[in-house]
């Protein structure tokens, strides 16, 4: 006979597995994929606005230089799960200058594809980039302190979190081929399920602030073979070749 102490046991064992799986199930991420090559590098990065508003975006971070973090060729795959609400803020892992968690970096998001009613679709909540921001104002010395744990990727977290934004609209998104989205790191959002038969597909460019400083690893987002020994907590982001310049004044 099923009881309450068995489901619980149950779910105890097998939540790990689903999770994961339900993880796998929503996209495919292939980082840094077209920096490495240099015909298709030298073509959207070394010309710089001619290719993306990368000028715009730094209007709109209100930056006066911009360097890339890192490149998500992204896919949806057909009969995908949705992405719940979540930011990308604790996942960079930057400081600025004053020691602060820098808050202005953005998500600069390139549709390959049209996205159509029930395959697509984006999300976001107003005005939730500053509920992140204090949500993850830690100095830089916490992010660099072994002892921080790492932030896991827990959706029932980040749904906790947005029952902090009471009165908060949730603003849907469309979108066709061709089209730019900007998105801070600190803004809640989410992508619909993809009930298609057909993938979509956008490049996504994690653009942060010139002066930026690597604070050191907290978590999977930005895996660690991306950024290898090429820089080490406290050091500015300055390479060309793995975070070139994008837009500066």
């Amino acid at each position: 006979m099923q009881t309450q102490a068995f489901d619980d046991m149950v779910r105890k064992k097998y939540w790990f597995y689903e999770y994961q799986a339900f993880l796998k199930r929503m996209g495919t991420h292939r980082y840094n994929l077209f920096t490495s090559s240099p015909n298709i590098r030298s073509a959207l990065y070394d010309d710089g606005a001619a290719v993306l508003p990368f000028d715009v975006v730094a209007q709109l971070t209100g930056c006066l230089g911009l360097r890339l973090w890192c490149e998500d060729y992204f896919t949806k795959e057909a009969f995908s799960n949705a992405v719940p609400l979540h930011c990308f803020l604790p996942f960079v892992g930057l400081c600025n200058a004053s020691g602060d968690v820098e808050a202005r970096g953005a998500s600069v998001w390139v549709l390959l594809d049209d996205w159509k009613d029930g395959e697509a679709g984006m999300c976001f909540v107003e005005g939730s980039h500053e509920v992140m921001r204090r949500k993850y104002g830690v100095s830089a010395e916490d992010l660099k302190n072994p002892e921080t744990l790492p932030i896991s990727f827990d959706f029932g977290m980040w749904r906790n979190f947005y029952t902090d934004l009471h009165g908060s609209r949730v603003v849907p998104l469309e979108g066709k081929a061709g089209d730019v989205i900007v998105i801070n790191h600190a803004t809640l959002h989410g992508l619909s399920s993809n009930m298609g038969a057909k993938p979509w597909s956008a490049l996504c460019y994690h653009v942060v602030p010139e002066g930026s400083v690597y604070a050191g690893v907290r978590n999977s987002f930005v895996s660690r073979h991306l950024i290898g020994d090429t820089i080490g907590p406290g050091h500015v982001l300055s390479s060309e070749v793995h975070f070139p310049v994008l837009h500066t004044e």
